[in-house]
């Protein structure tokens, strides 16, 4: 979904990207390069120095806030989700309790521990 802001009629002075990638159109790469071809097209709206922000989860590697990111187009902001940003660390956002509960019902599913590292782009 995109977010445009326009200011007094003038070209949109804001664009918010937010989840433009999803876990099933992570699913291929012919899905993520849509995705990506997208993001591209909608770069020609807005002012040249108007104010971007993408905000979302990173489900895989060679995604577009991968590629923004190597571009430069965006600054990733790291936060992890534990003070030593592996599974095994104290949970910075959730009581222990509830992290142990969240991870009980992830199972083993590796996306766990992307959550601990939280490595998207913000």
């Amino acid at each position: 979904m995109v977010s445009l802001r326009y200011a007094n009629g003038s070209p949109l002075s804001a664009a918010r990207y937010d989840d433009v990638l999803t876990a099933e159109s992570a699913g291929s790469v012919e899905q993520m390069q849509k995705v990506l071809d997208a993001l591209d097209m909608s770069q020609n709206l807005g002012k040249v120095d108007g104010v971007a922000r993408m905000i979302g989860t990173r489900y895989a590697l060679g995604d577009p806030y991968e590629v923004y990111s190597r571009r430069g187009q965006f600054k990733a902001r790291v936060k992890p989700a534990t003070d030593n940003g592996r599974v095994d660390g104290k949970p910075v956002y959730f009581s222990q309790e509830v992290w142990e509960s969240k991870s009980m019902h992830v199972g083993g599913h590796s996306g766990f521990a992307d959550v601990a590292k939280s490595d998207g782009v913000r």
